[in-house]
């Protein structure tokens, strides 16, 4: 609870089912969301899968410019 007691953009908080939350924590606007640990990693790797995407979608542009010189670069040597 100490790690988030001054931390107010905190609106949702997921926590194993394992986990001691002191009952302070309730009085907070903060939701908290309790799931098993065996959800809790599909929850974690959905969200990995999902920044996944979204850095492939951000760098895509870059890395097709990067493909395409050096591409250009070993069809010049190969002349």
């Amino acid at each position: 609870w100490h790690a988030f007691s001054s931390c107010s953009a905190l609106a949702r908080v997921t926590v194993p089912t394992t986990a001691n939350i002191a009952s302070a924590f309730a009085c907070t606007d903060t939701v908290v969301l309790r799931l098993p640990p065996a959800k809790m990693r599909t929850l974690q790797r959905w969200c990995e899968a999902v920044d996944l995407v979204l850095a492939h979608k951000r760098c895509r542009p870059g890395l097709l410019g990067c493909l395409e010189r050096a591409r250009s670069r070993l069809a010049s040597k190969g002349s």
